[in-house]
């Protein structure tokens, strides 16, 4: 298995933005997604709740495919929100995040591991 390392560009310098101005975005960002998904963190939970069931997440590997499928309940929680409309990019997000999913499951504990230890000690 083939684990690539980000090679992305670095990013460019941004702005300095104050604390107090950056609150008043984030402040102005929630009430956004508040207006257009609701309590959507709530209603995942307990989907995720009923449908895991009483799962002991013991390994890193655990850990990586439990937060994958809660990024797949949340799209998929989104979407339902949107149902009329239909919610493309928590659609694209989803396939992303079921593809991702299969890497793991496919990689061993000791690729995880390598790959844990590539990306905390590399130089690059």
């Amino acid at each position: 298995m083939s684990i690539e390392m980000d090679q992305s560009p670095p990013r460019e310098e941004k702005k300095s933005i104050d604390a107090a101005e950056r609150l008043k975005r984030l402040a102005k960002l929630r009430d956004e997604r508040k207006a257009l998904y609701g309590d959507n963190y709530i209603r995942a939970g307990f989907a995720m709740a009923f449908m895991l069931g009483k799962i002991t997440l013991r390994t890193p590997k655990d850990y990586a495919r439990f937060g994958l499928l809660a990024q797949e309940f949340s799209k998929l929680s989104r979407y339902c929100i949107q149902w009329r409309e239909g919610h493309e990019d928590s659609n694209d997000d989803l396939s992303v995040y079921a593809q991702i999913l299969n890497e793991v499951d496919a990689m061993s504990e000791d690729d995880m591991g390598r790959y844990a230890a590539r990306m905390l000690w590399d130089d690059k």
